[in-house]
Formats: C-alpha cells, structure tokens, sequence
C-alpha cells in the first residue's frame, strides 16, 4: 500500500495485494496507536486486485497507523506490517490587508489577500472593523468568498468623522 495523498483531515491509500484463494471481503483498520488499540474499521471495494481507499475527517497533525484484513471463505488473514501516516498540521493563514480606499462619509473599501491557505481550507475570508483596536468578526464584517487570493470589501453604515480600525 502506497498512501498517495495527505492532508490535515484526509489520506488517500492506494495498492494492489494477490492472495492465492477468493477474497470475499476486504477490510482496512486503522488506529492513533501502533499496537491498534481502538481501531476503526473501512470495507475496502477493490477494482480487480487494486484497491483504493479515503479516509476522512481526521484529525490534524496526528499519527495514524493501519493494516489490512482479508476474509476467505475459509481464513482470515491479517497483514504482519503496521503501516504509518502523518496528517498535516494546520496553521494560521497568511493573510495581508490593503489599505482603505475610496473613502466616502458613510462607506470606505478595504481588502486584503489570503496568500497561504496554513494547510487548512479557508471557508471563509472578508474585513472586520470597529471603533476599538483589534476588531474582531464579533465586529462589523464583510464575507468575500473563500479560498486564497486577493478580495475587496466593502464598508458600509459608517459615521462620519469617526476612527476606524480594520483587519
């Protein structure tokens, strides 16, 4: 087995296995302990002797360790070799703010660019403002879709002659 992609919350697993009698079922275990403690249990669907298998909804920056257990109508065989993965850890996304523009008395642009996504998915990305230091999304706040990449907000229902603070 050949773990083909990782993420912070997902891992593809590919392989082929040849096993000398008809499988009547394919399973994959998979547990944070390498003595398999606890283990969760995936019926893998193989294509032929290849096979295939996704894991999701896994936790970030965590060891995972997995075999696999092949049913006959006669035995079960359980793989010798505990294999590993690692997922991801995720991190604070790089983002940059631009500097307010085409300010008006009761509305003002600002925006800003996700240029690094932590390893995470970014769900959502936008400005928040306020009159105190440090706005939050407890604040006044714009939602500009999701992803990296640059985005323009806009500020509205401002008071004029009034200080604000954006992030």
């Amino acid at each position: 087995a050949e773990v083909k992609e990782v993420t912070t919350n997902s891992v593809i697993i590919e392989g082929s296995y040849e096993y000398s009698m008809e499988i009547d079922e394919f399973f994959m275990f998979y547990s944070t302990t390498e003595d398999m403690n606890g283990a969760q249990c995936v019926k893998v669907i193989p294509e032929g002797n290849d096979f295939r298998v996704e894991l999701i909804n896994l936790d970030d920056n965590t060891s995972y360790f997995y075999n696999f257990v092949f049913t006959s109508e006669y035995n079960s065989v359980t793989t010798e070799d505990v294999y590993a993965f690692k997922t991801w850890e995720i991190k604070i996304p790089t983002v940059t703010t631009n500097y307010i523009s085409k300010i008006e008395d009761t509305s003002a642009e600002c925006g800003g660019e996700v240029t690094d996504d932590g390893g995470g998915i970014v769900t959502s990305r936008g400005i928040c403002w306020s009159t105190s230091h440090y706005p939050s999304i407890m604040n006044s706040k714009t939602k500009n879709g999701s992803g990296t990449g640059s985005f323009t907000a806009k500020m509205t229902n401002l008071k004029p002659n009034t200080k604000y603070y954006v992030r």
